[in-house]
């Protein structure tokens, strides 16, 4: 199948990343999947970062940026699927401080497009990646996700694809562009979501890109399996109350079927009904990709704590 006339547009949101932002974008600008277009929306920077963004758009046609109020980076990428090109067959999210290796979106497409639905279901491709330090080199920290099993179930307590690593399909794009939540975590989260309920995920293990960690960018890093048990329920514990209220509003949103609509509310109603506590924690229908953290969960669900 030939894949090179696809039509790709990448989504970013920047904000004062004067310090990185070249490498990446050069490093989007040099795939070689030729057909993209680069979608920047910057979050209200006060450094160079628009001098750079005005560089770039002057210099290369296939650049475009526009800049909003300072809404977050969850709100910022909901914003820019909203202004998408809808005419693009596949859709990418980049971050503003990471390089992608040249074949990232080209093995992503490719991938897809051998799936031979992927033009009438929604559809998600999401990869490993790189931890590396500011200055690229390799980190110790491993991803150690090459046992993933993609499922709704899980995509309500565990967002296991990386926005930066995203590729979507057209028609998972508009499912989403119908109403933008207000109550998700993240947006990779909520595409997680939303793949897994009414379409498929397309899980690589395999890693296209170098993801940079840095003193300004330490949330969503992976953490070293030398952490201790008290700190991974301390880390969850920051998070209290986001999964029910990402399903509450994901079943206000969507119709679901009967069997994901009962594992939601199973959620949802988990503190009021003690049938539904007992199954998240005895069936293996809700559950964690990492054992230890599975552990966690259910713990949290017995002691109402998620």
């Amino acid at each position: 199948m030939d894949t090179a006339k696809n039509k790709v547009q990448v989504l970013m949101s920047t904000y004062n990343g004067e310090k990185y932002l070249r490498e990446q974008l050069d490093s989007i600008l040099q795939q070689d999947h030729k057909n993209i277009t680069l979608l920047i929306r910057d979050d209200g920077s006060s450094d160079s970062t628009l001098s750079i963004l005005e560089e770039y758009s002057s210099k290369y046609s296939n650049v475009e940026y526009y800049q909003g109020d300072n809404i977050g980076a969850k709100n910022s990428f909901f914003d820019l699927i909203q202004k998408t090109d809808q005419t693009a067959d596949f859709y990418s999210f980049s971050d503003q401080d990471d390089v992608w290796k040249s074949n990232k979106l080209s093995n992503a497409i490719i991938q897809m497009s051998n799936y031979n639905k992927y033009r009438k279901i929604p559809l998600l491709y999401c990869s490993g990646f790189d931890v590396v330090d500011e200055n690229l080199n390799a980190h110790m920290i491993k991803t150690n996700l090459s046992n993933i099993k993609p499922d709704f179930g899980n995509s309500i307590i565990e967002n296991i694809c990386v926005g930066c690593t995203m590729v979507i399909n057209n028609k998972l794009l508009l499912l989403v562009r119908k109403k933008i939540p207000r109550q998700a975590f993240m947006h990779d989260w909520w595409l997680y979501m939303v793949a897994t309920c009414f379409g498929k995920v397309i899980y690589d293990k395999h890693s296209y890109i170098l993801y940079r960690q840095h003193k300004n960018n330490v949330v969503g890093a992976p953490e070293g399996s030398g952490h201790k048990f008290i700190r991974r329920i301390l880390k969850y514990q920051t998070k209290k109350g986001i999964v029910l209220k990402q399903a509450l509003e994901f079943i206000e949103i969507y119709e679901v079927d009967k069997n994901k609509s009962e594992l939601l509310n199973y959620v949802i109603n988990y503190k009021k009904i003690l049938r539904f506590r007992l199954k998240i924690i005895y069936s293996n229908q809700i559950f964690r990709q990492d054992k230890k953290d599975n552990i966690i969960f259910k713990l949290m669900f017995l002691f109402g704590q998620v």
